[in-house]
């Protein structure tokens, strides 16, 4: 994050796996206290959508109703209207978001910041919660595949933190 004031941009994303602590990381950073944060608001992609779509309780219940592609449009649609604005946001979103195609847009207009975590840990945090769509009926080698797909464009963004880490130290970082 340091690197913003070179960087120059108006977006910056917190990206991860499921249960990879991003709204954690965030909601710790009290982005007033950052004098290079002055001015930027916190917006939870997922819970965006949610707000667009009033009806359901959780993105899994959006999910089972609309079906994943539609899911993924909202998505889509919201990141790209995120991204075209020239609000100051800090902005959590799932791996899963991060397609090729927004990818490269994303990398270009905001700072991208991977919370790394493994597999395991991921299951760990999330295989309880049943509002995350991903911990719904998949297995391990399901889940692991998924994951391999959305590592290898996390993998690409601009810096990457040790979700493993306490959250002082991962604001540290």
């Amino acid at each position: 994050i340091y690197l913003y004031f070179t960087m120059k941009k108006h977006l910056i994303i917190i990206c991860g796996l499921p249960g990879a602590g991003k709204t954690s990381l965030v909601k710790s950073l009290k982005l007033n206290t950052f004098e290079s944060l002055k001015g930027y608001k916190y917006l939870d992609l997922d819970k965006k959508i949610l707000e667009l779509n009033p009806s359901y309780v959780d993105l899994a219940e959006l999910i089972n109703d609309k079906g994943f592609q539609q899911f993924r449009d909202i998505e889509s649609q919201q990141l790209k209207n995120i991204v075209n604005s020239q609000e100051k946001l800090v902005i959590s979103i799932g791996g899963g978001a991060l397609s090729q195609e927004h990818f490269e847009l994303l990398k270009e207009r905001a700072i991208l910041i991977e919370l790394n975590i493994s597999i395991d840990e991921s299951i760990k945090r999330t295989s309880k919660d049943s509002s995350r769509p991903l911990s719904k009926g998949n297995s391990r080698v399901q889940l692991e595949n998924i994951f391999a797909k959305r590592k290898n464009i996390l993998s690409k963004a601009h810096f990457q933190i040790n979700g493993d880490l306490p959250l002082e130290q991962q604001v540290e970082e």
